[in-house]
């Protein structure tokens, strides 16, 4: 463990922050009360500022320390923090919980030396200031001051120097500061911090989604982390600064209470997290659930948010439900990660990106199982040479409505080459578009592309090719997905300009060759209703002034699974009207429903090539 600042907290106890041997605890002289009498002190006042009444909603145990401990690390809460949370809470230790405290407090002031203290790391340090009560009988006197004197250093050091939106402000700035006021107001330099700590507090709800967005840095692991917290630290602001954060303040915990309930997996895990349902029982449980706590904050709203996350929805008043219910899709440029939610309802399937660097990761899940979990990897060659990405993801549009939502990517490779990546899921028909388009610079010397795209499948998941089609059936103990790759032929006889099947490790690849310009779209469909119907698509001539464009300037493509059927279309080259499937088309994409009795396409959603408006 160490600190996350530039203030080096490595000194002893004579130079490091507030000196107890200078005037904070005793001897006659000062008239200070000596060792014995500050103990009874803190025991007295301890006992009635407990955990229990600062969240009397809550879990009693101290699980609020823990929550989104877990998620954030990927692994199971250590014994030392649990016994840590435990005591904080005047619980009692179970036997399989050994520690000798005297040496863990001495190994948690070293620790303290050296640079980078992660969110999790910055949980211990709150559990020690927590549990500083208990501790009075458990360390040794210099011991025990010791760790005081650390905890008020990183609580100076946090408030002064981490940047007002990191949790680190939060945690070790706030959160710390007021909890050594609360609970050790008979010290009085703890009891000088509260002011300090509750304006670094309040700080960081003032950056509002600068805040949200920085807890989502890591693909939303940490966003447990980061709303625990909050929540701990409005209840301290009441009880230890008797402030009351206003609502545009507390709007920073409705966010980040949608995105945990949005980030958690039907079994209650969290997306992009190591960590498995074990290690987070103490976020999901039914008593003291953190998304439960989170909910307080707005019962309407929030509570059918948290249920139909967990699956708990009610089909009874489902029209009512779903209005009082948040927007299904969310999506932070700044962390770069996105979620797509066909319904708030995890049986209807849910979409995650995480594209905050190259290594571009995606879980789809078909109802509860998930179907695609990892990195979507491709590869690139032009005229033989291998091409490689120049940069990270950027968003180039995203839009959302009650058809569909939409996400579009670039990136910049080398050759003069630019990837484009569109995610779609088309919320109704349960649908899914995962597509790369690959273009070459304007001007530049004709090419010959071959393309590569793989995706990681669940280790649960069997992906079956068939045997004279080009689809693949993906399922566990029933099927759940049909997955088309759309630019090949239906059937694999006859001319082709790539293929599709299953690697060696399970996961779907897709290769496809081209000149200057090529289309990779994938289409899943999840709605089983429809596997046992026929199933068709085909590639679609496109005209352009009484010209058949090629397939590197514009394509387009008709998807049919039994009675519904949707009219899909890339421009490669330009915003040019174009016809295709007697629709007049004017756009960089469009995909709509197509009606085969009267002809007429409804539009799900039209790009064109100004990434500011999507319609």
């Amino acid at each position: 463990m160490a600190t996350a600042f530039d203030k080096d907290t490595s000194a002893s106890s004579d130079d490091a922050g507030p000196n107890p041997r200078n005037g904070d605890h005793g001897n006659a002289a000062s008239g200070a009360p000596g060792w014995a009498e500050l103990t009874k002190r803190i025991a007295k006042r301890s006992n009635t500022r407990t955990l229990a009444g600062l969240w009397p909603n809550w879990d009693a145990s101290g699980a609020p320390l823990r929550w989104g401990v877990a998620a954030a690390s990927g692994e199971p809460v250590a014994d030392s923090l649990q016994g840590l949370t435990l005591l904080a809470a005047g619980q009692s230790l179970p036997k399989r919980l050994r520690i000798d405290f005297q040496a863990a407090a001495l190994d948690f002031c070293e620790s303290l030396g050296s640079p980078g203290l992660e969110g999790t790391d910055q949980v211990e340090v709150l559990a020690w200031a927590y549990a500083l009560p208990e501790l009075t009988g458990r360390l040794r006197e210099a011991t025990w001051w010791e760790v005081l004197n650390r905890l008020q250093t990183l609580q100076h050091a946090a408030a002064e120097q981490a940047s007002p939106d990191s949790l680190a402000h939060l945690l070790l700035g706030g959160e710390l500061g007021l909890v050594l006021s609360w609970r050790l107001a008979d010290v009085p330099s703890c009891k000088a911090l509260v002011n300090d700590a509750a304006g670094a507090a309040i700080g960081w709800f003032d950056q509002g989604d600068d805040s949200v967005d920085t807890a989502l840095m890591r693909a939303g692991v940490t966003t447990r982390l980061a709303l625990a917290a909050g929540l701990r630290t409005q209840a301290l602001l009441k009880a230890a600064a008797k402030r009351k954060l206003k609502a545009s303040q507390t709007s920073v915990l409705w966010d980040l209470a949608t995105w945990a309930a949005a980030t958690t997996n039907p079994d209650g895990t969290a997306v992009f997290s190591a960590a498995a349902r074990g290690a987070v029982r103490e976020d999901i449980r039914t008593e003291g659930l953190l998304l439960t706590a989170a909910a307080e904050l707005d019962p309407e709203s929030l509570t059918p948010a948290v249920k139909a996350a967990l699956g708990q929805s009610n089909s009874r008043g489902r029209l009512a439900w779903q209005v009082s219910l948040p927007e299904p899709t969310l999506n932070s440029e700044a962390a770069r990660f996105a979620v797509m939610l066909p319904e708030w309802d995890v049986r209807r399937g849910r979409v995650h990106i995480d594209y905050r660097d190259e290594a571009f990761r995606l879980q789809v899940h078909a109802g509860r199982p998930m179907l695609l979990d990892g990195q979507w990897q491709i590869t690139i060659t032009s005229d033989g040479e291998e091409l490689a990405p120049r940069g990270p993801w950027t968003e180039v549009c995203q839009h959302t409505d009650d058809d569909v939502h939409y996400l579009e990517l670039e990136q910049s490779w080398t050759g003069d080459v630019v990837v484009q990546r569109q995610i779609m899921v088309v919320r109704d028909d349960r649908c899914v578009l995962l597509a790369d388009a690959v273009i070459s610079k304007d001007g530049s010397p004709p090419t010959r592309l071959e393309y590569s795209s793989r995706w990681a499948v669940d280790a649960g998941i069997q992906s079956d090719p068939e045997a004279d089609t080009w689809e693949v059936i993906m399922g566990d103990s029933k099927p759940r997905a049909l997955a088309l790759p759309l630019s090949l032929p239906e059937w694999r006889v006859g001319p082709r300009a790539g293929a599709f099947g299953v690697g060696t490790d399970g996961a779907l690849e897709l290769t496809m060759q081209g000149s200057n310009n090529l289309y990779a779209p994938l289409w899943l469909d999840f709605e089983r209703s429809r596997f046992v119907k026929p199933r068709t698509w085909r590639q679609l001539t496109v005209a352009e002034f009484l010209r058949i464009v090629t397939p590197d300037e514009a394509i387009a493509f008709r998807v049919e699974a039994g009675p519904d059927q949707w009219l899909i279309y890339r421009s490669l080259i330009g915003r040019i009207s174009r016809t295709a499937l007697g629709k007049n088309l004017v756009a960089d994409f469009y995909c709509g429903r197509f009606d085969p009795e009267d002809g007429y396409a409804e539009e799900l959603v039209t790009v064109d090539n100004d990434p500011d408006d999507a319609e």
